[in-house]
């Protein structure tokens, strides 16, 4: 599988001028790698980290402008596409989601973001999300999680046995790099597959630094290296095939004792 992770510098509440640059990232990869299959983009690819505006929240689904802008590029550019936005439920709660379209333009998968950023005020403007999301590209079984989420390995460890990747689409500022890339390690190393970042660069709206900082851990938590670059992204190819091998050769995953942890979390529970 060919993926692209694109760290888009994106412009603070300007889904026009997010747009154009997508379109042009899109076409660059495009021309770099006629056969991408997938193309990720960071955290509310067109606003930024704006989850105190509820102005931006835009209709569920195929309701949603954003949506029908990234299923034209699908389409027109024949790949699938990762991306973000804020989407507004018929209950009138405004969600942080994540998005797929694939090469017909079709949204295929959907995914709200289960653990919200309290620290920063998230949780005051934005519902939790309560499902996890495995989405099929080309057969290949992939498992969504949002910037924070990737603090909790509960949600990583679900995606275990459903998934042989996970990718975490962020807005995650440079003071806490060094937490970000060892967090994605561990993810991959703990559950042996394969995770992928993409954060956005620049400085967004509240003045928050953000560095290059997209990249892919292999199974065995090995940072792998791009194939391609481009101002604002890099081009990976990768044999999914490595995770049942790697789960193979170490299967360090049947000494688990989910029913002892179980009992832990039940004695905890009812002290």
């Amino acid at each position: 599988m060919k993926v692209a992770l694109v760290s888009l510098d994106q412009v603070w509440r300007d889904k026009l001028a997010n747009q154009i640059q997508c379109r042009s990232v899109v076409e660059e990869i495009k021309a770099a790698s006629s056969d991408i299959d997938l193309i990720v983009f960071p955290e509310l690819t067109l606003t930024g980290f704006c989850v105190d505006d509820s102005a931006l929240a835009e209709g569920d689904g195929e309701q949603s402008d954003t949506v029908r802008f990234f299923s034209e590029l699908s389409q027109h550019y024949q790949c699938h596409i990762m991306f973000g936005q804020l989407a507004r439920l018929s209950s009138g709660q405004v969600v942080n989601r994540q998005n797929i379209t694939d090469q017909s333009g079709r949204l295929i998968s959907t995914y709200d973001k289960v653990h919200t950023f309290s620290y920063a005020g998230e949780t005051n403007y934005i519902a939790q999300g309560e499902q996890p999301c495995v989405s099929m590209i080309d057969g290949i079984p992939v498992g969504g999680s949002i910037c924070y989420d990737l603090r909790f390995a509960e949600l990583f460890h679900h995606y275990r046995e459903r998934a042989a990747m996970v990718i975490n689409t962020a807005n995650w500022p440079s003071t806490r790099t060094a937490q970000w890339l060892c967090l994605l390690q561990a993810r991959a190393i703990e559950n042996q597959y394969f995770v992928v970042g993409v954060n956005r660069v620049g400085t967004d709206g509240k003045g928050l630094d953000y560095d290059r900082s997209s990249v892919i851990f292999n199974p065995l938590g090995e940072r792998l290296d791009p194939l391609q670059q481009g101002v604002l992204w890099d081009l990976y190819s990768i044999n999914l095939e490595d995770v049942m091998a790697i789960r193979t050769q170490f299967p360090f995953v049947k000494d688990r004792r989910n029913s002892l942890y179980a009992q832990w979390s039940k004695h905890k529970n009812s002290q």
